[in-house]
Order: structure tokens, then sequence, then C-alpha cells
């Protein structure tokens, strides 16, 4: 499995890279009024309005620091049974793919129910020690679902 790596307040993360449309430098975003704090903005991605979510802020509730190494990865999420919509998430670090080649994959081993993106560990990489999995279709709590749904093409 191929693995787009990154960093949270220090913690190693990891997005399948078969879920990754593709990872862009971090630019400048159109605000969207009465958005949550985790929602940065609304990005220009090939013609189309792009919302951008602050990753930090869902996991540890601080902003992603302002850093040449932050980028925007760009996903497809389900956000209702049957629509999937684009947005784009802004990490620090998502400059490489990895191979979980020789890795082991494990459950975390604890339930996590006030962060159910989190997903298994993969231990054993030279690069990255341990990566903790985020899984995108379960990143959204349901009233960031309901404000993306229907966003699809929008300006």
């Amino acid at each position: 499995m191929l693995l787009v790596p990154f960093d949270i307040d220090g913690q190693a993360y990891a997005i399948p890279a078969r879920r990754v449309i593709e990872v862009v430098a971090r630019v400048a975003l159109r605000t969207l009024p009465g958005a949550p704090p985790a929602v940065l903005g609304a990005m220009d991605y090939r013609g189309r309005s792009v919302p951008v979510l602050d990753l930090a802020r869902v996991v540890v509730d601080r902003p992603t620091p302002a850093q040449l190494s932050a980028r925007i990865v760009i996903i497809e999420v389900e956000v209702t049974r049957g629509e999937r919509v684009m947005m784009g998430l802004c990490v620090v670090g998502a400059t490489d793919v990895i191979s979980t080649d020789g890795a082991r994959i494990e459950r975390a081993g604890v339930n996590q129910p006030g962060a159910p993106y989190l997903g298994e560990l993969v231990r054993g990489l030279a690069s990255h020690p341990t990566l903790q999995l985020v899984d995108p279709d379960r990143l959204l709590p349901r009233a960031l679902r309901m404000l993306f749904a229907g966003r699809e093409g929008a300006a």
C-alpha cells in the first residue's frame, strides 16, 4: 500500500495514496462566512470551488502552523450516501509517497469514539517508525458533511 504521510502537532499520520487526487502548495483561500473554525475557506481547483479543512483543528483543536511545508491534500469524500465531493486538507509535510512494504499494519488498540477517522497504525518504516492512518470518509462530523453536501461545482 502507498501512503501520503504528514505531520500534525509532532505526530505522524497518513492517508492512503489511492484516496489522494493531488497534493498542492498552500494557496490563498476565499473565506466562507459562517463556516466552522476547522474550515479554512475555499480554493479554486481546476475550475471548481473546493472547501479546505484544517486537519490540525479537527485532530488537536489547533491551527496548522504557517510553514513552507504546509500543503493542501485534495481528496474526495462521501458526504451523504452516494454523494462524493472534493475537499482539501491543510496539513504539514505531505511532500512524498511511501510504501508500506516490510511494515506491520495493526489495530490502534484504543477505541477512539471522538475520532472515528483514526484507523490502523503502520509500524516499522525507516522514515516513519509509527504512522496513524486517517480514513477520509470518516473524517467529517455530520454538521460538516451537511455543509459540504451539494457543493460540487459551486462557486
